[in-house]
Order: structure tokens, then C-alpha cells, then sequence
């Protein structure tokens, strides 16, 4: 297996309407599925035109998870693990691929109104990866696969520090500097939020209802900016 998928991980979803996407480190990498059932393999269709395949080994269950050896044409030999159960609406999925489209860098500069439904997309993404543990009853939750901004409390939801911004952040937009306007926009939404904290007592839900506001927010700004550009 490559050293580089062992240090920064290796995340394969793969949804019923055929859509899918893997994360390793920076990259992100969405594509459509199909099963091919003769090889026992699985075909991945890239948007650039390229492909790649994974060919079953074995699958064996262990501790109660699922375990497929695998052998994948860009990796190598792999171990895969099943980590989540399907989501009754799977679109609801945090890693289902519209809701990861702030991933994507984009090939031009962005205008703020661009800048901002990135911003809303990575915050519902957010607001999905609690949602789908509430449904799912996980006693942990990783943002490994989601490193951005957003600080999750107990109880609240915050802003990393300047110096704590990791490097993908920066590498989901068209440059350093529409990055931290991002980022600015989100510390004034933290700012001007009527949200008051955990009313609850149970932090992953108080976080969802958290988010969510904040997302609406944000959508709200995004509706007046585009009201205000037609006019």
C-alpha cells in the first residue's frame, strides 16, 4: 500500500445512484461507479476522462465491520473497512458529492457571491457530519476528511485561529487571498449570529441546530447579494 494513502488516510464513498467520491490528504476526487460482475471489480469513472479499478480480494468480517482486501490500479493493495451505515436519504451523506463541492477548486477567481456559496456548502457539510452521527448513534465523530475553519465546542461552534488554518483549506480556492475572505465572512457570521450556545445538553445536537442557523444565515446573505445584482 503507498505510504502517502497510510499518513493521510484514505476515504472511499460510494452511494446507490452511482455517484462516489475518495479523499486522500488534499485531494478529492469524485467520480461515478459501476460493478463490473464477472471480475468482481468495481469501475471508477473520473471526470477527466480517466479511470480506475478496484479488484476484489476477500471480504471477511471482523469485531462486527466488514473488511475487503482489495487491489486498486493508483494504489496498490489496500484494506478497506466499512465505517458508517447508509443514511435513510443518502444524499444527506456528508460526503455525498453536492455536498463537497466546496472542495473543488475552481479555475478562475471567484466573485463574492461565488465566495460564499463555497462557504455555504462546506457549512452544510458540517452541519451533515452531525446530523448523519445523530441519525447513526456514533459515540465518535472524526472531521478528519473535513479540516477547514469551523471549531466544534461542546455545546458551541467557533473559528480556528489564523496560525491553525490548515493548508487545504487554502487549496479549495482559486487563491490565498479569497481563502481568508472565506474565512473572514465566517468569523462575521459567528459574530453577528443571534445563537445563544448548547440549550439542549446534548452537544451534537445543540452543534447541528448551531451550524444549520449559521448556514441559513449565510443563505439569507447570498439571497440579498443576488437581489441586489439584479437590480
Amino acid at each position: 500500500m503507498s505510504r502517502a494513502i497510510l499518513e493521510r488516510g484514505y476515504l472511499l464513498a460510494l452511494f446507490p445512484d452511482k455517484k462516489g467520491v475518495s479523499i486522500s490528504g488534499n485531494k478529492y476526487t469524485p467520480f461515478i461507479w459501476r460493478f463490473i460482475n464477472k471480475n468482481n471489480s468495481i469501475v471508477l469513472d473520473h471526470k477527466n476522462d480517466t479511470k480506475d479499478t478496484i479488484n476484489f480480494i476477500e471480504l471477511k468480517n471482523k469485531e462486527e465491520r466488514n473488511y475487503l482486501t482489495a487491489d486498486q490500479r493508483s494504489i496498490g493493495k489496500i484494506e478497506l473497512y466499512s465505517s458508517a451505515d447508509m443514511l435513510k436519504n443518502y444524499k444527506n451523506d456528508p460526503f455525498y458529492p453536492e455536498n463537497n463541492a466546496w472542495r473543488i477548486k475552481p479555475a478562475v477567481e471567484e466573485n463574492q457571491i461565488e465566495i460564499l456559496k463555497r462557504l455555504g456548502n462546506y457549512i452544510r457539510h458540517y452541519t451533515y457530519i452531525l446530523k448523519a452521527s445523530l441519525e447513526r448513534n456514533n459515540e465518535i465523530i472524526s472531521f478528519t476528511y473535513s479540516m477547514g475553519i469551523i471549531r466544534i465546542y461542546s455545546g458551541a461552534v467557533g473559528i480556528l485561529e489564523t496560525e491553525q488554518i490548515p493548508d487545504r483549506w487554502f487549496k479549495c480556492f482559486y487563491n490565498k487571498n479569497q481563502a481568508m475572505q472565506a474565512y473572514e465572512i465566517y468569523g462575521e457570521l459567528l459574530t453577528n449570529s443571534n445563537n445563544n450556545g448548547a440549550s439542549s445538553g446534548e452537544w451534537v445536537k445543540d452543534d447541528y441546530e448551531l451550524l444549520l442557523n449559521l448556514y441559513k444565515d449565510i443563505q439569507l446573505l447570498i439571497n440579498q447579494k443576488e437581489g441586489n445584482d439584479l437590480k
